[in-house]
């Protein structure tokens, strides 16, 4: 049998721009710190978004969906990124600093140690995917005020595996 795949292709910037642009609607001024993705996104940039470019890099998801579904059937990934880069941005002026760490293995365990020593408020989200699954921990940052993630990053810290009852 043959695949015949129909649709349409779409082009979006992805995760800490879809934190950045919701952020936007509600603080005074927002500094995203990012790799310069501009070479392969021609799209408009947020205005209310102060972009920060400290490198080339990015990452093309390709994703083959099912429309009758909505369901993603596969996705291939196209790492174009300098790994363990330190930004040179001071980030001692901000109210908060989120830190948005996909495993992409951009943020080293020198920045995580950066971040965890400001002396502001931090936010941190490591997230693990099918991509780095077990090599993304939260606990590559030592300190922050608020830590966001799942239970299967939770189980991932602690070594279990087994169910979690939360009752």
């Amino acid at each position: 049998p043959t695949a015949l795949v129909k649709g349409a292709s779409q082009d979006q910037l992805g995760g800490a721009y879809v934190i950045a642009r919701h952020l936007a609607g509600f603080v005074g001024q927002l500094d995203l710190i990012t790799p310069d993705f501009r070479s392969v996104y021609g799209g408009e940039l947020d205005g209310r978004i102060q972009h920060r470019f400290y490198t080339q890099g990015h990452i093309i998801k390709e994703r083959l969906y099912d429309p009758n579904l909505n369901t993603k059937i596969f996705e291939i990934k196209h790492y174009h990124l300098p790994q363990g880069y330190e930004h040179p941005y001071a980030l001692s002026g901000y109210d908060v600093v989120i830190v948005a760490d996909f495993g992409h293995d951009m943020l080293s365990q020198s920045a995580a140690a950066r971040f965890s020593a400001l002396e502001t408020y931090v936010a941190v989200m490591a997230q693990t995917n099918s991509s780095n699954l077990g090599f993304n921990r939260i606990d590559k940052y030592p300190s922050a005020q608020l830590y966001c993630i799942d239970t299967k990053e939770m189980k991932l810290c602690l070594n279990l595996n087994e169910p979690v009852n939360w009752a």
